[in-house]
């Protein structure tokens, strides 16, 4: 089974050093090991495993007044990952927060430098994982930058309902992924949640419903972050 990168929609850390940028511009794959310390939720259900689990997942979360929580983890550790319990907000917070002070501090294998300046840009989810970032450590970031962003989630179930959820594995073209991840059901879908309408190009359409990414089940449970605060 996969393991996919959590995240639809994700933050970019902006580095500034003492010299300027290059002009050109280049791009490296890293995998850097942070240590994080989070404070996550506990859920009581497995991952929904057809387009009817689904279905009944989102329903129960988009209620007015319920949710799916039932305690808080306050220090346990898991004794494997869990696309419920461990890939949340709050963790991925805490591994953004880490992996900022590593380049800071010029400790991140492949990068030769440390950095002065720190600027947070994200988008959609992204803009949430960085304000919530800089509420919680509020002198981590020296800017921010965020767009798709909003302190009013009353459109989030609204989203969730007409994004066509199913899960990932059900998808060919996400068929290798272990249960745990959903994804928006078909182009349509897309279309609904981020296209207005007679404002796009059909073509984009289609790449941005080809390229999507999937979203953990805990990651959906704990989107707010911090702004929920």
């Amino acid at each position: 089974m996969k393991v996919a990168p959590s995240s639809s929609t994700g933050s970019i850390l902006g580095l500034t050093a003492l010299s300027f940028a290059h002009t050109s511009r280049k791009c490296s794959d890293l995998s850097i090991e942070v240590p994080v310390m989070a404070r996550n939720a506990v859920f009581n259900f497995t991952p929904p495993k057809s387009n009817i689990d689904v279905i009944n997942f989102v329903l129960d979360m988009t209620q007015q007044g319920h949710n799916l929580s039932n305690e808080v983890l306050t220090g346990q550790s898991l004794n494997m990952a869990s696309l419920i319990n461990e890939i949340q907000s709050h963790l991925e917070i805490a591994a953004l927060y880490s992996l900022t002070e590593k380049l800071r501090e010029g400790s991140v294998d492949g990068i030769e430098t440390g950095f002065d300046k720190v600027v947070h840009v994200g988008h959609s989810f992204g803009s949430i994982q960085s304000y919530s970032l800089a509420m919680l450590y509020p002198r981590v970031s020296d800017g921010l930058v965020l767009t798709g962003f909003s302190h009013a989630g009353q459109f989030i179930p609204y989203w969730d309902l007409s994004a066509n959820l199913v899960p990932a594995n059900s998808l060919s073209t996400f068929k290798d992924y272990q249960d745990g991840y959903i994804a928006d059901g078909d182009v349509s879908a897309v279309q609904s949640n981020l296209f207005a309408p007679g404002a796009f190009d059909p073509v984009l359409l289609d790449l941005a419903y080809t390229s999507r990414k999937l979203a953990p089940i805990g990651e959906l449970l704990s989107i707010a972050g911090a702004t929920a605060f």
